[in-house]
């Protein structure tokens, strides 16, 4: 049973006129893309693109297809009712174009053994379901959102320029999914920039405990862990990109400046500090590891890749 403490219900509660805000000043601008509008109707897409690239492709859509858990979670979290909830669908509607459009780009270059077989690690996906464990704590809800929609922007931005010089839609296309996740970053620092006024002990406990295991939805899928490591040994998304964005997000909730923190928050506080250098030292080791063979079930080939 889902139970969420007076305390923090009240820290809900406080930050509606924020979110109601941010809400109306984000579709004021929005821009109300569509995957069709970035894919002509006449583009061809190359039948055998390279390999990483595919994989890349891959990991990112299968991402993206946890929105509907993604969204039940915010939900079982924030309500369905008030600010926040009407955050929460304009976030879904916005976020569910981006797993079409990349599913476009690759049924366009994928044979239909291949495509296929993309399906059925969807459809596993869809069956085990993204279910992160946040404690009933809406702080460590927003601290690990926070933190996952800056890592997606990465990802995302990172295919676009891998795929620059291979096809100039698919990099338009990329660049504007990126683009969209770094706005939706930006509006969720806003949201727990102001819990960390109401709460600053409990919100930088609920930020470590969302570091400290991060990882991207759609890492119990079968294979999941070899499509990552080839981002990361791409160093297109790894422990260099996640120390970044955790040092970064320090830097912009000026976690350091932060006073009257009980015991245990400043304990937590050095610790995502340590957080940050470890995954410096990891992302040291990544760099000079020797060249690795990552399998693509879908493909049915071994890409062998090095940073």
């Amino acid at each position: 049973m889902f139970t969420i403490t007076p305390k923090i219900l009240e820290a809900l509660n406080a930050i509606e006129p924020i979110v109601a805000e941010t809400t109306l000043e984000h579709e004021a601008n929005q821009d109300l893309w569509m995957p069709s509008d970035l894919i002509p109707q006449d583009h061809i897409f190359d039948a055998d693109p390279p390999p990483e690239l595919a994989g890349m492709l891959v990991l990112n859509l299968l991402t993206e297809d946890g929105l509907p858990y993604f969204t039940q979670t915010l939900c079982k979290h924030l309500g369905d009712e008030g600010a926040l909830y009407d955050w929460i669908r304009l976030w879904t509607a916005e976020e569910n174009r981006h797993g079409d459009a990349i599913k476009m780009s690759l049924r366009g270059s994928l044979s239909h053994e291949q495509m296929r077989a993309v399906e059925l690690l969807e459809f596993q996906y869809a069956r085990i379901g993204f279910k992160p464990n946040f404690n009933n704590d809406p702080f460590q809800m927003f601290g690990y959102v926070v933190v996952q929609e800056y890592a997606t922007q990465l990802s995302h931005k990172g295919i676009a320029q891998a795929a620059g010089s291979y096809d100039p839609v698919l990099q338009k296309l990329m660049a504007k999914i990126a683009n969209e996740e770094r706005i939706h970053h930006k509006v969720y620092l806003r949201f727990f920039e102001a819990l960390i006024e109401i709460d600053p002990s409990h919100a930088v406990q609920a930020l470590l405990a969302a570091v400290k295991q991060f990882q991207m939805p759609g890492h119990g899928i079968a294979n999941f862990d070899d499509l990552a490591k080839l981002q990361s040994r791409l160093d297109v998304f790894g422990p260099r990109q996640l120390g970044t964005i955790i040092k970064k997000v320090w830097d912009v909730l000026d976690l350091g400046s932060l006073s009257n923190l009980t015991d245990h928050a400043d304990v937590a506080r050095a610790n995502i500090n340590k957080r940050i250098k470890a995954l410096e030292r990891a992302a040291e080791r990544l760099a000079n590891a020797p060249k690795e063979t990552v399998h693509l079930p879908f493909l049915g080939r071994d890409v062998t890749v090095n940073v």
